[in-house]
């Protein structure tokens, strides 16, 4: 009797027991797999192509002293490495954390200007006479580079005055403001109001002085940059430039061309029209016919 009990109880499956590896056993559990290197993971998903619709660049900023903290193991992926301490029972453990991290793309410490802008913006650009926009977005602690990857010196132009200058190559920028961007697509200026409007670019023109001077300076330089023997320049069409100058700070956006301070001036709102384009509504617009004109905007804050 004694036997015959214990071989029903041996009958009843058991999770704690190891079970023979017979096919046939439903409860028999999964083999666990084989442990995989992080690499071999990043290189089999880097193996499939997929199209990024947010594409995310690192830049590195050159630095004399050797650190430990990360690595960068291809132009995609980098590794860094974290010295942690935990508390419990009495105890401090360190634990030596990695991380890894995936970009479209990893620029070294030596990278140009001019690396950045045919890498990053230069094909957004060639999109834009075809009704297509996109955003640049820089982000980072303060004094990781970001204005000196945006807006550069006159030695090393950044990726606003590459933009500009290249933007006024590829299209045939009207030089009287015949239409003006409305909510409705566009409306037709009378004399008066395209006077008005040169006359307001002039203002622009005359409070940036020295910025103007900055960037024929650097227009100079750029001049053997920039290319456009990939485009098609016989069929250009004409288009009219109009620029926006506005900040966002704590959830608000304030029109940066506006006579007003921040202080006095209403929040602007964020809008989408018929066809699906979203923009500020109720930001000044600038004629601009050329680069120039475009980056003195900047100065109009002080207007």
């Amino acid at each position: 009797m004694v036997n015959d009990r214990r071989k029903r109880k041996r009958d009843i499956p058991s999770f704690i027991e190891p079970l023979p590896p017979l096919i046939t056993n439903p409860f028999m559990r999964p083999r666990p797999n084989k442990g995989t290197n992080l690499m071999e993971l990043f290189d089999k998903d880097s193996e499939v192509e997929v199209p990024e619709l947010v594409q995310v660049y690192l830049r590195m900023k050159p630095h004399h002293a050797p650190t430990y903290l990360y690595e960068v193991k291809s132009d995609r992926c980098l590794i860094t490495t974290d010295d942690t301490a935990t508390a419990g029972h009495g105890r401090r453990t360190q634990h030596n954390v990695s991380k890894m991290y995936t970009f479209s793309h990893i620029f070294g410490s030596h990278a140009s200007q001019k690396e950045i802008f045919e890498r990053v913006v230069k094909d957004n650009l060639n999109k834009l006479p075809d009704g297509q926009s996109f955003t640049l977005l820089t982000y980072g602690a303060s004094g990781s580079g970001k204005t000196f990857t945006l807006m550069g010196t006159v030695n090393s132009p950044g990726l606003v005055p590459h933009s500009l200058e290249y933007v006024f190559r590829v299209v045939d920028a009207s030089q009287q403001p015949l239409f003006k961007p409305s909510d409705g697509g566009a409306d037709k200026l009378s004399c008066t109001n395209q006077e008005y409007e040169l006359q307001f670019v002039r203002r622009l023109r005359h409070v940036s002085a020295s910025l103007r001077d900055k960037y024929r300076r650097m227009s100079a330089g750029l001049c053997n940059d920039l290319t456009v023997s990939s485009l098609d320049l016989s069929n250009k069409i004409r288009h009219y430039v109009w620029v926006s100058f506005v900040e966002i700070y704590n959830e608000g956006i304030y029109d940066l061309l506006s006579s007003t301070d921040r202080t006095n001036s209403s929040k602007l709102q964020i809008r989408e029209d018929s066809n699906g384009y979203v923009y500020v509504k109720g930001a000044t617009q600038a004629f601009v016919r050329s680069g120039e004109e475009a980056y003195g905007c900047d100065g109009g804050r002080q207007a």
